[in-house]
């Protein structure tokens, strides 16, 4: 490996008779210099290379003299401290191959979830596609975003005889429907031959990355909201549209993909870890200006249909905490299946407003428990539909005057037969308690009362601003006396949340880890304040240890799915 600063010394001390050229391999401009060094000319371009080669990148320096072939294959890294790696092109080794195996199964399987999923079947339906099954179309968004993921590791480079690309397209082939046999499950030996078959690859190159994108989603954030900021991904954006809890799992699924074919050989260059930084970064977050502009949107959730009442309670007790939230919306169901009796009984039943206000602070699970109070109230014949409209002052306020009462009325609109959830509710009103809030308070009051058979609004926010927004205002104040406080998540509530993150997208811990990620969340409880993000804080921790562990795997010579599932604890912080 040649040293960028030991070629500027040579060149500046030995530039004369070419000291330089010969260090760098170029033996014949060596020469060169060699039999002109009495003209003192290669003692001026001496100087002048030093100055070249000193103001050059270092990734530059190793593209150009470090390079293993024509392909740009920059600085190989020595994985192994012991020994440096070198690259088999040309070779798919049992490691790579059980890799490969084990991504094609987990793709498999988050198919079936994709499919299995409520919110993905509403927005695919939305999009009309008639000529093919759902399943099968998800099939089709998952394949773009694969083939998507092979083409940006190996640089849309279509060479012939190339692992990566052979590696992608034995994980692809599961998912197309035409092809008769399933080559990953031959031998190894004849997967090495058809790699080495100079036409092998050749066909599935050309139907892959000839493959238009099967989804066009327009996100609105830009001069056109019908086309304007598209995605080269397909399942990706779709997730991220529709705010899916899912969007994680996919994203970790295609860059594992990503990672198994830049190790094929156990090694990587410069190029691919900047790649892989690159891809972890798009699959996450795959539309960065719509994931800013949708701060403070309308949400909608549908009920889930296949949900009985039992099911959603039972969801209600297994989540981690809120052990009085749960105390206090069981009281509510008792009391609401009481009134139903006694009134099938020609009994008198007492009036119940199903209004209430949720106090606490952020990322304490009030949206989730509002969805799921939501499928309750609809299992109760409370209300029709049981979906959960989401909102804030934004959602609510409009820019020009006049317009708030219509932005206010649309969006209740739209919660009829469900719930509407204003979050931070106490805003509307503002500090200065401006025209346009008020509007906004008044219609949704006006709205409250006329549609009372089909319209229930929870209202969140921090506890003290929550109860004075409610008691100086006449109009909630005798709608809403239903008051559930959510209290902060402690350590081990926290740890709990932390291991489901991880459980739902196929990590676990080491035990370092554990104990890291514990002392972390004692030390977050412990000093919290009004600020503090509980679920959101949880979160936070959980995605960078993913990025944390990303960048770690990138620099290991061996990985297996063991590997790839845990976490340790240097993957583990909150910066």
């Amino acid at each position: 490996m040649k040293n960028k600063n030991t070629a500027a010394l040579l060149a500046l001390f030995t530039g004369f008779i070419g000291g330089h050229r010969f260090y760098l391999g170029q033996n014949g401009l060596g020469v060169v210099y060699l039999f002109a060094c009495w003209t003192f000319i290669p003692m001026g371009l001496g100087i002048l290379d030093a100055l070249v080669i000193a103001l050059t990148s270092e990734d530059r320096f190793n593209e150009k003299y470090n390079s293993v072939s024509n392909e740009s294959i920059q600085e190989e890294i020595p994985i192994a401290p012991q020994a440096q790696i070198t690259r088999n092109k040309n070779e798919i080794t049992p490691l790579y191959h059980s890799l490969l195996v084990e991504l094609t199964e987990d793709a498999m399987k988050l198919v079936d979830t994709l499919d299995s999923d409520k919110a993905v079947e509403t927005k695919l339906e939305e999009l009309d596609q008639s000529e093919t099954s759902k399943r099968q179309y998800i099939e089709l968004l998952l394949l773009n975003d694969m083939i998507q993921i092979t083409k940006m590791v190996v640089g849309n480079v279509k060479r012939k005889s190339d692992p990566r690309i052979m590696g992608g397209f034995l994980i692809l082939q599961r998912l197309l429907k035409d092809q008769s046999e399933y080559y990953l499950n031959r031998p190894l030996e004849d997967l090495n031959i058809f790699l080495n078959k100079s036409d092998f690859l050749e066909r599935p190159i050309d139907i892959l990355w000839d493959l238009e994108n099967p989804l066009s989603i327009g996100f609105g954030v830009g001069k056109d909201p019908v086309t304007d900021v598209q995605s080269k991904f397909a399942i990706l954006p779709l997730l991220q549209l529709i705010q899916s809890d899912l969007l994680i799992p996919t994203a970790t699924l295609l860059h594992r993909m990503a990672l198994v074919l830049c190790k094929f050989d156990a090694s990587i260059n410069k190029r691919e870890e900047k790649i892989l930084r690159e891809i972890y970064e798009v699959t996450h977050n795959p539309v960065p200006a719509f994931a800013e502009r949708t701060k403070g949107n309308v949400k909608k959730t549908e009920a889930k249909e296949n949900k009985n009442l039992e099911q959603a309670l039972k969801e209600l007790h297994n989540l981690i905490g809120l052990e009085d939230v749960k105390s206090e919306i069981q009281t509510l169901v008792n009391f609401v299946k009481i009134q139903q009796q006694r009134e099938k009984e020609g009994l008198k039943t007492s009036q119940i407003s199903y209004h209430i206000v949720f106090t606490g602070n952020p990322g304490t699970g009030k949206t989730t428990v509002a969805r799921l109070l939501a499928q309750i109230y609809r299992e109760l014949g409370i209300i029709e539909k049981g979906h959960l409209v989401e909102t804030d002052r934004s959602g609510l306020i409009a820019e020009y005057s006049g317009q708030t009462a219509v932005k206010v009325n649309k969006v209740v609109d739209e919660a009829l037969d469900g719930i509407l959830f204003i979050d931070e509710a106490y805003a509307l009103v503002g500090q200065n308690k401006d025209d346009y809030g008020k509007e906004a308070v008044a219609t949704l009051i006006k709205r409250m009362e006329d549609d009372r058979d089909r319209l229930i609004v929870i209202l969140a926010g921090y506890s003290n601003e929550m109860k004075q927004f409610i008691e100086t205002n006449p109009g909630f104040q005798s709608r809403i006396n239903r008051y559930i406080d959510f209290k902060d998540y402690n350590a081990n509530e926290m740890m709990g949340i932390f291991k489901l993150f991880l459980k739902k997208s196929q990590y676990n811990l080491s035990k370092d880890a554990v104990e890291k990620a514990e002392a972390l969340f004692e030390g977050a409880y412990t000093n919290r304040n009004q600020s503090f993000g509980n679920g959101r804080f949880v979160r936070n921790i959980f995605e960078k240890s993913l990025e944390n562990q990303a960048n770690r795997l990138a620099k290991l010579s061996d990985i297996d799915r063991k590997v790839l599932m845990k976490i340790e604890a240097e993957d583990i912080s909150e910066d």
